[in-house]
């Protein structure tokens, strides 16, 4: 069950994690300063952040906000995502072009804990590659 997708609500005032609190479903959530996506260094605007809400028992995204230079690129992927209802480990495995915002997710995707509560490993990206490819 999708709560939304927007930008905005950087406390638990508003937005997908008032929603999530509201409804009564729980959660995990990933943060990331802007300052630590490659991308921003080569524009000199390492300004913001960005966060995701993730199911507690699945790893459906629930909510994303960003702040940021060039947040809208990180907005269509991530809507996109979650429009296809796909889980947030495949944004975190993917390969994303360098230097762009995008690549940013696979850092902020990185520190999700597992559904059991440890930190979960990527999957190297040519186990994947390799399965679809034959």
């Amino acid at each position: 069950m999708a709560i939304g997708f927007g930008v905005g609500g950087s406390n638990d005032c508003t937005g997908p994690a008032a929603e999530a609190k509201r409804d009564q479903i729980g959660y995990r959530v990933a943060k990331l300063p802007m300052a630590n996506v490659l991308r921003t260094e080569t524009i000199a605007e390492p300004r913001g952040f960005m966060k995701m809400l993730i199911g507690k028992d699945s790893d459906e995204i629930l909510g994303f906000t960003a702040f940021g230079v060039e947040a809208s690129e990180l907005m269509a992927a991530v809507q996109t995502a979650m429009v296809g209802r796909m889980p947030f480990t495949m944004l975190r495995d993917a390969i994303f072009t360098h230097p762009t915002m995008s690549e940013g997710l696979v850092f902020l995707l990185g520190q999700v804990e597992s559904r059991q509560g440890e930190l979960e490993a990527a999957k190297p990206y040519g186990a994947a590659a390799g399965k679809a490819l034959h």
